[in-house]
C-alpha cells in the first residue's frame, strides 16, 4: 500500500501577518497621540503664543471653542492606546491577527478623527491670527494655503457655538 503523508509547514499560523497589524497599531495610536497633543498647544493659552483659550470665538456668549472636540480627541487616544495592545501571541498555536485587524480598522477611524480636529483647530487658528500678522508674514506655504481654503469653503466662517461632530466628520 501506498503510504500518503502530510506535513503543515504552519502556513495556518497567522502570526505573520498578526504582528505586523500590531505594529502598525502602535505607529498609528503613537500619530494619534502627537495629533491629539498638538491640538491641546492650540487651545491652551499658555502654549499657543496669543491665541484666546479653547480657540473661542467670544467667550462672553458661553462659547466653548473646540474645547469639547479636543476631549473627544483625548477619549480617541485613550482608547487607541488600549487597542494597541498586541493581539498577536495570545495562543499557542491560532494567533489572534483577526483580533488586531479589527482593532487595526478602529485605530485607524479614531486617527482619521484626530487628524481632522487638529485642522478645524489650525484652521481656526489661522483665522485668528492671518489678520493680525504684518503682511509679508500673512501668506501660507502653497500646501497649507490649499488644505486651508479648501477646509474653509466646507465649513464657512467660525462665528460661534456649533455642533462640533458635525464639523469634525
Amino acid at each position: 500500500t501506498e503510504t500518503v503523508s502530510f506535513a503543515s509547514g504552519g502556513n495556518f499560523h497567522g502570526q505573520l501577518l498578526a504582528s505586523p497589524i500590531d505594529y502598525v497599531k502602535m505607529t498609528l495610536t503613537s500619530l494619534s497621540i502627537a495629533s491629539d497633543k498638538r491640538s491641546f498647544s492650540l487651545l491652551d493659552s499658555h502654549l499657543s503664543y496669543g491665541l484666546p483659550g479653547d480657540l473661542a470665538f467670544d467667550t462672553s456668549k458661553a462659547d466653548a471653542g473646540y474645547m469639547i472636540a479636543q476631549y473627544a480627541g483625548a477619549a480617541r487616544v485613550a482608547e487607541n492606546r488600549v487597542l494597541s495592545t498586541p493581539a498577536a501571541n495570545q495562543e499557542d498555536v491560532v494567533s489572534m491577527g483577526s483580533v488586531g485587524a479589527v482593532h487595526l480598522r478602529k485605530v485607524i477611524k479614531n486617527l482619521e478623527t484626530l487628524l481632522a480636529i487638529e485642522l478645524l483647530c489650525a484652521t481656526r487658528g489661522i483665522q485668528i491670527t492671518q489678520e493680525k500678522l504684518p503682511i509679508k508674514l500673512r501668506k501660507l506655504g502653497v500646501g497649507t494655503s490649499i488644505a486651508y481654503n479648501t477646509i474653509l469653503k466646507a465649513l464657512g466662517d467660525y462665528k460661534g457655538d456649533v455642533y462640533v461632530r458635525t464639523e469634525i466628520e
